[in-house]
């Protein structure tokens, strides 16, 4: 496991993460935590695929891919708030 999140119980996962590649030490901190995620995630994921150069565009669906294949991602509940 990994130190990064070691203080964490959860992360907030925004769609911004397109400016490199995850590292092995993110991929493995997120991994041994629970990670939440807007509504409108999936949304906007999407909607940067469109707007992202070809390298930078390449390293977000490297992200993403990861976070579709090996994560469990909740969705923020914010009715309740």
């Amino acid at each position: 496991m990994s130190a990064l999140f070691q203080n964490y119980k959860i992360a907030l996962l925004d769609s911004s993460f397109f400016s490199s590649e995850f590292t092995n030490e993110v991929k493995s901190g997120l991994s041994a935590i629970k990670v939440y995620v807007a509504n409108s995630f999936n949304a906007e994921i999407e909607q940067y695929k469109f707007v992202l150069s070809d390298e930078r565009r390449k390293a977000y669906e490297r992200n993403v891919a990861f976070l579709q294949q090996k994560m469990k991602l909740n969705t923020l509940n914010l009715d309740s708030a």
